[in-house]
């Protein structure tokens, strides 16, 4: 038994969330994007369904259990009305405010650039032996 897990969260969610990494991108959409037919281009090809939950709910059950990206130049994004440019759109208001309560204050930048192996150890935390980085501040935006 997971102790400690939003009674609301899905095997299907948790499972795709389990098998995210630094840079994966997850794609929180409402009913009028073509979900499935860009899902099918995905790793998992499927979609999540989270049936009866607003978009700030989902983001926040999902920030639950996996922390906003800190290696990448925004850890979230929102999707810009046509002609608004950076402006969000007011139905984000919500939803950016969850996002900016869950982004991480600061992260050190990722060293995979120019290696020529990954290995994946089964060590859930990061090794001792990782080099050591200078902090980099995350934005404070969540649009990049």
């Amino acid at each position: 038994m997971l102790k400690g897990i939003d009674s609301r969260m899905t095997a299907e969610l948790l499972d795709t969330l389990m098998r995210m990494g630094h840079g994966d991108e997850l794609v929180l959409a409402d009913r009028n994007y073509p979900s499935h037919s860009n899902a099918a281009a995905t790793v998992t090809g499927r979609v999540v369904e989270l049936p009866g939950f607003s978009a700030p709910e989902a983001i926040a059950l999902i920030c639950s259990v996996m922390p906003l990206d800190a290696f990448v130049p925004a850890g979230a994004l929102w999707m810009q009305a046509d002609g608004q440019g950076d402006r969000p759109e007011l139905v984000h208001d919500d939803a950016l405010a969850v996002i900016g309560e869950n982004l991480p204050k600061a992260a050190a930048p990722p060293r995979s650039s120019g290696r020529i192996s990954m290995p994946t150890p089964a060590q859930p935390s990061p090794s001792c032996a990782a080099p050591k980085t200078a902090p980099m501040a995350a934005s404070s935006s969540a649009k990049a």
